[in-house]
């Protein structure tokens, strides 16, 4: 495979010299799209053996917002009002748990696409500020945000553009697992932020039902059925975290975890974005998503960090 020599370091800077076991290298016939419509036919995933977090090796960084542009403007954007409909609740729904902790002020959302979350911010009384490595998705929000509270780029972009001590909170709404190379960006995120000022942050977890299920028809199946695998482990994602892998890397970046909660995607995101493989599966993956509801778990984590130094 490409690439079949080098190994990642873990994304926890102590770990760096912990050598990363290798899960999944493997590479199938026919692509297999993620929930965004990115294709992949090769899968490449390490581990590493203390956190038990996985990564893979990340494309380049134009790479990255290549499928960054291809992809998520349609899927967030305006381009599927239904789908865009559907954000909006479970964005409220996460701007409500933020108001727990702040009730105003500054904010950045790091990926914010067209605008949703912006846009719940404002309704909740924040002044939202937006960053994406999207072209489209920034030109896209100017149609509903002054271009001043805008900024075309990455986290380091957004730091020349905004200085330090600009925000009151940075919003990473399942952003976290795309960067490049996340202990950097959270070490320019914690520049951003003022002292004390919070991290609020979502992501798949590891320990979710899906992913359980995908890695054990993998193993059952002695690997010939890699597509569950392909499916869960998005090409886009270069992260896939356990919560103690997170804790780690946060707090080894100068945040402090002070609230952890569930937060499985609503029933209409989740039937709009998974339920596409037939039949069979499709009645599958439902009744995964009700039983994993009904024991308060869920696909994803939601995480409040404050800014210690």
């Amino acid at each position: 495979m490409s690439g079949e020599n080098a190994i990642p370091a873990s994304p926890i800077p102590s770990l760096r010299q912990q050598t990363p076991r290798l899960v999944y290298d493997f590479e199938s016939d026919a692509p297999v799209y993620s929930s965004c419509g990115v294709p992949t036919t090769c899968v490449q995933i390490f581990e590493c053996p203390v956190s038990g977090t996985r990564f893979r090796l990340p494309p380049p960084p134009e790479t990255l917002t290549q499928l960054h542009d291809n992809g998520y403007q349609q899927f967030y954007g305006d381009g599927a009002p239904e789908m865009a409909a559907a954000h909006k609740i479970k964005l409220a729904d996460r701007v409500r748990f933020l108001q727990t902790f702040l009730r105003d002020g500054r904010v950045l959302d790091v990926g914010c696409s067209t605008g949703l979350m912006m846009a719940e911010l404002v309704a909740a009384g924040f002044d939202p500020f937006g960053c994406d490595v999207s072209s489209e998705a920034c030109n896209a929000a100017q149609e509903h945000f002054n271009a001043t509270h805008l900024c075309h780029g990455d986290v380091a972009a957004a730091a020349d553009r905004f200085g330090e001590n600009a925000f009151d909170a940075v919003t990473l709404m399942d952003v976290i697992e795309h960067f490049h190379d996340a202990a950097a960006a959270l070490d320019t995120l914690h520049t951003l932020l003022k002292p004390q000022g919070i991290l609020f942050l979502r992501t798949p977890l590891l320990t979710s039902p899906f992913f359980r299920i995908a890695d054990m028809s993998y193993r059952l199946t002695a690997g010939r059925y890699k597509k569950a695998v392909q499916t869960i482990y998005h090409a886009e994602h270069i992260y896939f975290f356990t919560e103690s892998g997170l804790r780690m890397l946060l707090e080894e970046t100068g945040f402090e975890v002070i609230a952890v909660a569930p937060d499985p995607l609503p029933w209409r995101t989740f039937r709009m974005a998974e339920l596409n493989h037939g039949l069979l599966v499709n009645a599958a993956l439902a009744l995964v998503y009700f039983m994993s509801r009904a024991t308060g778990g869920g696909h994803g984590i939601k995480m409040i960090a404050l800014r210690t130094a």
